[in-house]
């Protein structure tokens, strides 16, 4: 057992990482999102204006927060110059308000609603004197908006 060699540990490739050198003196940049998205949804996302610069990672001002993204998923914001506008924070996106709830109605009874199309007659008399519709013990369905469902021979038992 003594004269037993172990297997040599090869040496890691060390990923070579492009980094900007624009990144330096930048004031906003894109950051790259990291979930897998499809083709028609954009790769990064941004711009957002920079706070703090560190060789590994940049403090970033990102809806309305401070977050630390790491330097290789930061892309150069090359940000147009608008006249009279002296601060490009203009262009990044606003804080999300979260206090604003929104309230959906609730429909509480079926709206029935009456094809143009189709020749009603006078429904004003029809409705109280109209006879009441017989459901036999086969079709005891009813729709949500009053429609008898019916199954075909072959499925009822």
């Amino acid at each position: 057992m003594s004269h037993l060699n172990f297997a040599k540990r090869k040496p890691q490739r060390q990923v070579n990482v492009y980094v900007d050198p624009e990144l330096a003196n930048c004031t906003h940049v894109f950051v790259r999102v990291q979930a897998k998205k499809g083709t028609l949804y954009p790769a990064y996302d941004g711009p957002f204006k920079v706070l703090n610069k560190h060789p590994k990672f940049f403090t970033l001002a990102m809806n309305g927060r401070e977050n630390t993204v790491t330097v290789d998923r930061l892309k150069v914001a090359n940000l147009p110059t608008i006249e009279g506008i002296t601060d490009a924070t203009v262009l990044s996106r606003p804080p999300v308000d979260t206090s604003v709830t929104e309230t959906i109605p609730i429909l509480t009874s079926p709206t029935v609603y009456i094809d143009s199309r189709v020749d009603t007659g006078d429904l004003s008399n029809t409705s109280a004197s109209a006879p009441p519709i017989e459901i036999s013990e086969q079709d005891p369905h009813i729709t949500r908006r009053g429609r008898i469902i019916r199954k075909p021979l072959r499925f009822r038992d």
